[in-house]
C-alpha cells in the first residue's frame, strides 16, 4: 500500500527525531534547541503553530518556552496551572488531548497574547518521565485540517524522546554560599601489601590508582590551579574541550549499551549550555576574577542549592555539577588532567552509581576496587556485564591512598596488592597468561548433558544488550532472566513506554527466536532509584521494592507491561514477577498483564501468540503456598540471592555480616528441595537464576533435587556445562538426599566439597 504525503512526512520526522541527541549537541543553548524542535514539528506535521511549555517545579506551573506560528514575544510570559486550558489539562491528566473544534471544548481557553485565534484543531501531548512532569508539546491547525490518530502517535513518540533531554532543564540555581574546604589525608602502604576481598567480576589488572571522591578531588584542584595567567579565552576553550569530551563519552556509552536513549551525560552537557551558569562565570572573569576562582564560586552556589533541595532527584544533580567542574577546571589547567582521566587506572570508590560504572567503562578504566558493598549488588552485576573487573574489600582507608600509587587487582584470587614490586606483577601476569592458554585449548561444548545423557538447559542472565553477544558466544539456549531494572537505574528518571519498547525489541530480535524471560521492574534494597522521591526507607530490603513498587505505581507498571507485550513479536512471551509473597499479589500483577493485552489488542498492536506468566521464588513464605501458586503461575525461577538473604535474615550487601550468608545452610537446602519437588509434581517448569546456579559447589545438589534449567551470567556457562557433563544424576540425587539430612552447616559444606572434588578429579 502506498503512503500518503502526510505519512511520509511523519516517517521522515520520526527518523530525524531519532537523532535528537545530535540535534541537542549542536544547539547553542536550550532555547535554540527548543526552537529547532518546534520548527521541525510544525514543518513535518503541517501545523500552523507548535509550542513547547516546560514545567516549573518551584512555581508549579507551565511556562511557554518555544513557539512557531504564534507570538514569540509571549515566550517566558505565558504561564498555566495544571488543568488550565487544554495544555494544562493534558499535563494534569497525563494524557494527550486531541480536539477538532477547540472553541467548542469546555476546557479550551484562548490566550490573547499569543494570537492563536485562527487555529481550531488542537493536539497536545504531555512530556513525562514516568511520574515526573517535564512539560507539554502542542500543535494547532486551521479548521479544514483535523488531526488524525497517526498524528497523535507521532507526537507521542517525539514527546517521549524529548523527555530524555528536557528533564534536566528544570533545575536552575541561584544562591550565594561560601567556599568549602575538605580535609585531606594521604595513606602510604608498604610495598606489595596484600588485601583480601571478594570478586564481583574476575580479571587481573594493574595500574595507577584513581580515587573517586568528588569532594576531595575538587578540594585538591581548588588548591592547585589558581593562576594569574588564565584568561576568559582560556575559559572558553576549556568549555569547548569539556563539551567535546562529554559528547565522546556519550557516544562510547551508547555503543556499550546499544541504547541511544541512555543519554546519561545529557545533564552534564546541559550545565555547560546553561547561559545563567556560563554567563555568570563570564561576568566574574570580566570583573577581574581568575577563571578557576570564578568557576568554583558559581559551582558552589549551584551545588549548595541542589544539596539543600528536599527532592532526591535534585540532590542527585550535585554529582553532575561536581563532575563537570572537575573536567572544566582540569581542562583549564592542562597539567591536572590526571585528576579526571580514568584510562588505564584502577578506580577506588566507597560507593558507585550505575552511571559511574558506565563512565569508568567508557573512559577505559582498568578495574574497580569497591571498599564497601556485597558481591551480589546491582553494581557488581553491572560490572560483569561490562566485563570491568571488580574486587570488593572491607578497607575504607584505601580512599586515602596517596596519589600515583599502583595497585594490582587479582579477581581470580579475590585480592588486591598495593604498591606491588615489579617482580610480583610480572609473575602474576605470567601465571595468568599460562592458565588462559591452557583454558583456550579446551574444547567448547555447545549442548549441556549430564554424564548419563540427561538434557540440561543453560540460559543467560542479561542486564544490557551487550550481554546478548556474550550469551550467543557461550551457546546459551535463551535468556532466563532479563533484568529490566537496569534501564531504570542508569537513567535519571523512569524510561517511557516507547524507550522500553525500543530496548526490549532489540533484546528479542537479537535472540532470534530463542526464549527470553522478562522480569518486571525489581528495584529497592540495594537498587535505589535516586530520582524517586519516596525511596528513603529504614529497611529498604523489607520495604517498597520489586512487585510492591510496581503495584503501587500502577501507571509505571502498565507502561512496562505494554512495552514488553509490544516488543515480544508473534511467538511465546514469558513475563516474570519478582518478590511475590502471596497468591493475591500474583493474581493482582497477572491481571495487569491481562488488562494491557486487551488494551493493546483494541489499539491494533500485534500481540504474542502465547503469553506465559511466571514468578520469582525469593520470599520464604512461598515455601508453604507453592502448591497454591501452581494453580496460577505458568513457571517459576528461584532467585537464590534474595531467598537466602530472607530465610537467614542476613543483609547480603553488608560485608559486616557476610559470614552468616551461607548458601549451604540446612534450612536453605531443605526449602529449595521442597519448592522444586512441588513444582515438578504439578508439571511446572522451575529454574534457578541466582548465584547458586553458577557456583560449582551447589550444581550437583541442584541437579539432585530436580533442577533442569539454570540461568547465569554468560561468562560462567562454559565452565558450568563442562562440570555438568561429568556428573551422573544418580550421584547428584544421592548427594541431595544426604545433604538435606544434615543438621549443621559444616556437615553440608564437607559433603558438597567432597562431592565436587570427586567429580572434578575425573577426566
Amino acid at each position: 500500500m502506498s503512503k500518503t504525503g502526510g505519512e511520509i512526512d511523519r516517517l521522515k520526522m520520526l527518523c530525524e527525531f531519532s537523532e535528537l541527541n545530535w540535534l541537542f549537541s549542536n544547539s547553542e543553548d536550550i532555547r535554540s534547541f527548543l526552537d529547532k524542535i518546534v520548527q521541525m514539528v510544525s514543518k513535518h506535521m503541517h501545523a500552523g503553530a507548535a509550542t513547547v511549555f516546560l514545567w516549573n517545579d518551584n512555581k508549579e506551573e507551565l511556562i511557554l518556552e518555544a513557539t512557531i506560528g504564534l507570538n514569540k514575544g509571549a515566550i517566558g510570559q505565558v504561564r498555566l496551572k495544571p488543568g488550565e486550558g487544554l495544555t494544562g489539562l493534558a499535563l494534569l491528566n497525563k494524557q494527550p488531548i486531541l480536539v477538532e473544534n477547540a472553541d467548542a471544548h469546555p476546557q479550551f481557553k484562548r490566550i490573547p497574547s499569543i494570537h492563536e485565534e485562527k487555529f481550531k484543531n488542537f493536539l497536545a501531548v504531555p512530556i513525562l518521565r514516568g511520574i515526573m512532569n517535564i512539560g507539554v508539546i502542542s500543535i494547532q491547525r486551521e479548521q479544514e485540517r483535523p488531526f488524525k490518530t497517526e498524528d497523535l502517535q507521532a507526537l507521542t513518540v517525539i514527546a517521549s524522546q524529548l523527555a530524555n533531554i528536557l528533564e534536566n532543564t528544570r533545575t536552575h540555581l541561584m544562591s550565594d554560599t561560601d567556599g568549602r574546604a575538605y580535609p585531606l589525608k594521604s595513606l602510604q602502604m608498604k610495598e606489595g601489601e596484600r588485601i583480601d576481598g571478594k570478586t564481583a567480576c574476575t580479571g587481573l589488572q594493574s595500574g595507577e590508582i584513581f580515587i573517586l571522591d568528588r569532594e576531595r578531588s575538587l578540594s585538591m584542584l581548588s588548591e592547585e590551579v589558581i593562576s594569574d595567567e588564565d584568561t576568559l579565552e582560556d575559559f572558553k576553550k576549556a568549555v569547548e574541550k569539556t563539551e567535546r569530551q562529554l559528547r565522546e563519552l556519550q557516544t562510547k556509552t551508547e555503543e556499550l549499551l546499544d541504547d541511544t536513549a541512555s543519554l546519561i551525560f545529557t545533564s552534564h552537557l546541559l550545565i555547560l549550555k546553561d547561559q545563567d551558569f556560563i554567563g555568570e562565570i563570564h561576568r566574574h572573569i570580566q570583573k577581574g576574577s581568575k577563571p578557576s576562582t570564578a568557576i568554583f564560586k558559581v559551582a558552589d552556589r549551584y551545588m549548595e542549592l541542589f544539596a539543600s533541595n528536599p527532592s532526591p532527584f535534585v540532590k542527585e544533580k550535585v554529582h553532575d555539577v561536581e563532575d563537570v567542574i572537575l573536567r572544566l577546571v582540569g581542562n583549564l589547567v592542562k597539567e591536572t588532567d590526571a585528576s579526571i582521566n580514568m584510562k588505564g587506572r584502577i578506580l577506588i570508590a566507597r560507593e558507585l552509581y550505575p552511571s559511574d560504572i558506565l563512565q569508568a567503562s567508557s573512559e577505559g578504566a582498568a578495574g574497580i576496587v569497591l571498599v564497601s558493598g556485597g558481591i551480589t549488588s546491582h553494581i557488581s552485576i553491572l560490572s560483569q556485564s561490562l566485563r570491568l573487573p571488580m574486587v570488593i574489600v572491607d578497607r575504607p582507608e584505601l580512599m586515602n591512598l596517596a596519589p600515583h600509587q599502583r595497585v594490582i587487582m587479582d579477581g581470580h584470587d579475590d585480592c588486591i596488592y598495593v604498591n606491588p614490586p615489579k617482580e610480583l606483577e610480572q609473575r602474576l601476569f605470567r601465571e595468568r597468561k599460562g592458565e588462559d592458554a591452557k583454558t583456550g585449548k579446551t574444547a567448547v561444548l555447545k549442548t549441556t548433558k549430564t554424564k548419563d545423557g540427561t538434557k540440561i538447559t543453560l540460559m543467560a542472565n542479561v542486564n544490557l544488550i551487550s550481554d546478548i553477544d556474550h550469551a550467543e558466544k557461550a551457546h546459551a539456549e535463551g535468556v532466563g532472566l532479563y533484568r529490566t531494572e537496569f534501564p531504570f537505574l542508569i537513567r535519571s528518571n523512569f524510561p517511557s513506554e516507547e524507550e522500553q519498547y525500543t530496548l526490549y525489541r532489540k533484546i528479542c530480535t537479537a535472540m532470534r527466536g530463542k526464549p527470553v524471560v522478562f522480569r518486571t521492574l525489581d528495584i529497592g534494597g540495594d537498587k535505589i532509584l535516586s530520582y524517586y522521591q519516596d525511596y528513603q526507607e529504614r529497611n529498604p530490603f523489607l520495604g517498597l521494592r520489586s512487585i510492591r513498587f510496581s503495584l503501587m505505581h500502577r501507571d509505571t507498571f502498565r507502561e512496562q507491561i505494554r512495552a514488553i507485550l509490544r516488543a515480544s513479536g508473534g511467538g511465546t512471551l514469558r513475563i516474570m514477577f519478582p518478590m511475590i509473597s502471596s497468591v493475591e499479589e500474583f493474581i493482582e500483577a497477572k491481571n495487569v498483564v491481562i488488562d494491557c493485552k486487551k488494551e493493546l489488542k483494541k489499539e491494533g498492536y500485534p500481540l504474542p501468540r502465547i503469553v506465559k506468566i511466571g514468578m520469582m521464588v525469593e520470599v520464604p513464605s512461598i515455601t508453604e503456598i507453592m502448591e497454591d501458586l501452581c494453580d496460577y503461575a505458568d513457571f517459576f525461577s528461584i532467585g537464590t540471592n534474595d531467598f537466602i538473604q530472607y530465610i537467614l535474615a542476613v543483609d547480603r550487601s553488608n560485608e559486616k555480616v557476610a559470614e552468616f550468608y551461607l548458601s549451604h545452610h540446612p534450612s536453605v537446602l531443605r526449602s529449595l528441595k521442597r519448592i522444586v519437588e512441588t513444582a515438578q509434581k504439578r508439571n511446572k517448569e522451575i529454574a534457578v537464576c541466582g548465584e547458586m546456579a553458577r557456583q560449582e559447589l551447589f550444581i550437583p545438589f541442584l541437579l539432585g533435587i530436580g533442577v533442569r534449567v539454570f540461568s547465569m551470567g554468560a561468562t560462567y556457562i562454559p565452565a558450568t556445562r563442562k562440570l555438568i557433563s561429568r556428573i551422573t544424576l544418580r550421584e547428584a540425587r544421592e548427594t541431595a538426599t544426604r545433604a538435606v539430612q544434615f543438621k549443621t552447616c559444616s556437615e553440608t559444606e564437607v559433603l558438597l566439597t567432597e562431592t565436587l572434588n570427586k567429580i572434578k578429579s575425573r577426566n
